[in-house]
């Protein structure tokens, strides 16, 4: 019944393949969002923070065991009492997913069309 709320939990957005307007990334040649964040520095920064766009580290947090480090899925911990971390987790305890662009730039995609949706 309408109307109804809903839960997105995920979201990909496409491009249109050949128009020139359109590509692929957060920080592309023509909207370097990168320099642009440098420039406004303090807006993303928090706490003791030195620099606004941060490296996201592979693994390398202290632990005392595998599920410090996410669990035999994401990672697990080493005899040096560190984490190390599976292909799909990223982050000192290995507990976020490791995301990445995944479209080649220079590929060539055929262009699709998606019905509208209609809701009531």
């Amino acid at each position: 019944n309408f109307p109804v709320t809903f839960d997105i939990d995920y979201v990909r957005v496409y491009q249109a393949a050949n128009d020139p307007k359109h590509s692929v990334g957060c920080s592309t040649k023509d909207r370097p969002s990168d320099l642009f964040i440098q420039g406004h520095a303090k807006r993303y920064m928090e706490g003791n923070q030195r620099r606004p766009l941060e490296p996201v580290s592979h693994g390398g947090g202290s632990c005392k065991n595998s599920s410090m480090c996410g669990g035999r899925d994401r990672g697990m911990c080493n005899s040096n009492g560190v984490c190390v971390c599976r292909k799909d987790a990223t982050g000192p305890h290995c507990l976020a997913h490791f995301g990445a662009n995944d479209i080649d730039e220079t590929e060539k995609v055929e262009e699709f069309q998606v019905a509208p949706m209609i809701f009531p």
